[in-house]
């Protein structure tokens, strides 16, 4: 089955893809409608739905990344910059996100700002308890319970640093200025919260609740390979997790060809059996299910990274 690789959304119209824009009416309008009428919803249903709406918008601005949904770039930026989870500035994200797919700094923790792998030297240098804790990580459970408070307190910890000494990693814009960009998007967020008098408290589980779900998702996305193997994975799932990922979860085919729509995903992914790639490469696996009975109390693999890291100069802005 030949697949042309072009949008049939804007293949139609030449301008805009339609289910992607239906998305973001469904991001901003459940967000809208869970915000204000945040008192008439218990808060055990509250924060899991919020959260699952939060997740839903990092899925978008990742499509936004790619060059989605119009086919002109301030639109398109304008709809990623806008901020839920309040923590990501979205240059940054773009940034070391286009950097993530260049193949040969794949997972590499040096560059890859994904990676979930740390180098031999920082292992040495980590005291048992916090070994403990990066292996606890790289189990599924351990990655869901301790994932949003490692990641929520390293980012903002390293993008604290990053400001005040100018350090950056390769690809990544000055985090001062970086910030100076994404503080206004904050304000509006936080404006919009204040006005509807949401609690501050239940608002930063709603965003652990969010980074949980991407923690699921990118759980066993990438793994390093030798050879030259593919280091994606596939991991198939029903309905209601594809759409929250957006068919992310079909990694493999995203990385293929970055410019394919999300609808488009499962059929692309296909026509370049997409499956093989990722028995030969990161894994091939039926579900979350599949993964939490292989990986939910067992580590996937080492949290050393065991390749050849880059290790390059930082640069200063």
């Amino acid at each position: 089955m030949e697949f042309t690789g072009r949008s049939t959304a804007l293949a139609a119209t030449g301008a805009v893809e339609w289910p992607t824009m239906a998305v973001v009416g469904g991001v901003f309008g459940s967000y809208g409608l869970l915000t204000w009428f945040h008192a008439s919803v218990p808060t055990w249903l509250l924060i899991p739905l919020l959260g699952a709406v939060i997740t839903w918008h990092g899925s978008l601005q990742h499509e936004v990344i790619h060059g989605h949904p119009t086919k002109w770039g301030r639109v398109n930026r304008l709809i990623g910059r806008t901020t839920l989870d309040l923590f990501t500035p979205f240059e940054h994200y773009r940034r070391t996100h286009l950097l993530h797919h260049r193949d040969q700094y794949l997972t590499d923790p040096t560059i890859d700002a994904e990676s979930f792998y740390v180098t031999a030297d920082r292992w040495a240098a980590t005291g048992p308890v916090m070994r403990h804790v990066l292996l606890a990580h790289h189990t599924l459970l351990g990655r869901l319970l301790l994932g949003p408070f490692l990641t929520l307190i390293g980012y903002t910890a390293d993008q604290a640093r990053q400001a005040v000494t100018g350090e950056r990693m390769p690809g990544e814009g000055c985090p001062r200025r970086r910030w100076l960009g994404h503080a206004p998007f904050v304000l509006l967020t936080v404006v919009w919260l204040a006005y509807v008098r949401f609690s501050a408290f239940t608002y930063f589980w709603c965003i652990c609740v969010a980074v949980a779900g991407v923690q699921l998702r990118s759980f066993a996305e990438h793994r390093w390979t030798p050879d030259g193997r593919p280091r994606t994975a596939m991991v198939h799932t029903v309905a209601p997790l594809g759409l929250l990922f957006l068919n992310n979860n079909l990694h493999a085919a995203h990385h293929a060809r970055t410019s394919v729509p999300w609808y488009e995903l499962p059929r692309f992914a296909r026509s370049i059996d997409a499956n093989e790639l990722a028995v030969r490469g990161a894994g091939l696996y039926s579900g979350y299910l599949e993964l939490a009975r292989q990986y939910g109390v067992r580590s996937i693999d080492s949290p050393v990274y065991p390749g050849v890291v880059a290790d390059p100069a930082i640069p200063r802005c």
